[in-house]
């Protein structure tokens, strides 16, 4: 598991006095799936600040060992999320092997390649917080 990693605070266009910091809490990891399978990337996100506020978590994967060229960060989901001063919330993201599949050039077909996958969680793609890895066999 990966420790807890907070969020900085957010505040609305214009300078809003609704500044609220979040914290992702918890990640789950090491998950081997069958092509075919969906697959559940599932965190927790705390709100540690003294107002309500929301968040919207980014969900981004990478094939690590491609064999063709793909993108480092490919956009696969997004969740936002409300919630009450102290409160946690468990995120649920799913992840079908069309979210896994890209055109191969060289096979001429979408393709979804067995092996390990980065998948990455943070506010845009330049502000990953969590990283973990799994595996399609």
């Amino acid at each position: 598991m990966i420790g807890p990693t907070a969020f900085p605070p957010v505040t609305g266009g214009g300078g809003s006095s609704r500044v609220t910091p979040f914290q992702v809490v918890s990640f789950l990891e090491g998950i081997a799936r069958a092509a075919g399978e969906k697959i559940k990337v599932s965190f927790d996100i705390k709100n540690t600040g003294k107002r309500e506020g929301a968040e919207a978590a980014q969900l981004y994967i990478r094939d690590v060992e491609s064999s063709e060229p793909r993108p480092v960060k490919e956009l696969k989901g997004l969740a936002k999320v409300f919630l009450k001063p102290g409160t946690t919330k468990r995120v649920e993201v799913e992840l079908g092997e069309s979210d896994l599949s890209f055109y191969s050039a060289n096979k001429n077909k979408w393709t979804a390649e067995p092996g390990e996958y980065e998948v990455m969680v943070g506010r845009s793609s330049a502000d990953i917080k969590l990283r973990a890895l799994f595996t399609l066999q």
